[in-house]
């Protein structure tokens, strides 16, 4: 009965926010800010170091920040929302980074990050945080690309800025990586 709970919640303040019924009401009615917080949404930013091309992804606004501000990378605002915390449906988001070719790569598969870590030369980096395995409401498709010739996982919940990497950038398609909440 509460498996979609927490879509529900999301699904009611949406409709509250669009379709106020007084101005009492709206001022009562749930921020994007209070739902994420009430859902453990978080922004996922997004970063790129040309000089390394590599993409890089944080929930974490420090580590972003030293990104950028101590490792060459350029901010790229933020890529989508996850939840920090494992909620109904999601699946964890695993991170890891390969120092030899400086590609963080991300996937909610455990035994594909563990044939990164065991044969390609990855590290692991833990969990950045809970996606989708599968479209649910309000959720985007988290499209993910790789670079072979500069070794560079890209992703993105943009059907255009993915169309311009594969047609221009020399990325190919990997297909969707799970389901997000789209930046606000």
């Amino acid at each position: 009965m509460f498996r979609y709970a927490h879509l529900f919640v999301l699904a009611v303040a949406a409709l509250a926010v669009a379709f106020p019924i007084s101005d009492g009401l709206t001022a009562r009615a749930p921020t994007s800010t209070s739902i994420d917080q009430l859902l453990n949404l978080v922004p996922w930013y997004r970063a790129y170091n040309p000089s390394i091309q590599d993409h890089f992804y944080t929930p974490d606004i420090n580590e972003w920040h030293n990104a950028i501000n101590t490792l060459g990378y350029s901010a790229e605002g933020i890529a989508c929302r996850i939840h920090s915390t494992q909620e109904c449906d999601t699946v964890p988001f695993y991170r890891v980074y390969n120092p030899t070719t400086y590609d963080h790569f991300y996937t909610t598969s455990k035994p594909e990050r563990d044939n990164t870590i065991k044969n390609l030369g990855y590290h692991d980096e833990g969990i950045t945080g809970y996606i989708y395995s599968e479209a649910v409401l309000f959720a985007v498709p988290l499209y993910r690309l790789y670079n072979p010739s500069t070794t560079d996982h890209f992703y993105t919940v943009s059907s255009a800025e993915r169309d311009n990497a594969a047609a221009n950038l020399g990325y190919s398609e990997e297909g969707i990586a799970g389901y997000v909440l789209p930046p606000q």
